[in-house]
């Protein structure tokens, strides 16, 4: 996706501010380049729309979300799932990461109640 691309959405859809998933590590080098690179598009899309940008860290999203920094990726998913009211969970994990952080600022900002999860202990 191209930053003209992401431009048309921003001004389809009209957000009021933009989150977004900190990177810290890859084991993947070339996923790394290609993650940063299309991270680097979208912030600066929201830039030229005057957004503003929350970026929140993976242990963040999940201690929002699931209410523990060590969930995987499954149980952030349902977590999403449970907090968007979602028919399924039949997306990528790319939209799982994209929700999670939307979830953390309406969460942080109490916009939306946490969901109630039993003890990961």
């Amino acid at each position: 996706m191209m930053e003209k691309e992401m431009r048309r959405i921003i001004r389809q859809h009209q957000p009021d501010l933009l989150t977004i998933e900190s990177i810290f590590f890859f084991q993947n080098r070339s996923s790394a380049l290609a993650v940063s690179q299309m991270k680097g598009v979208v912030l600066l899309a929201a830039e030229k729309h005057k957004l503003p940008i929350y970026e929140f860290s993976p242990l963040e999203i999940k201690l929002a979300v699931t209410g523990w920094g060590r969930a995987g990726k499954e149980d952030v998913q349902v977590a999403v799932q449970q907090l968007f009211a979602l028919k399924d969970n039949n997306y990528s994990n790319h939209a799982t990461d994209a929700l999670g952080s939307a979830a953390c600022y309406l969460i942080k900002n109490k916009l939306l109640q946490p969901i109630k999860w039993h003890d990961k202990k």
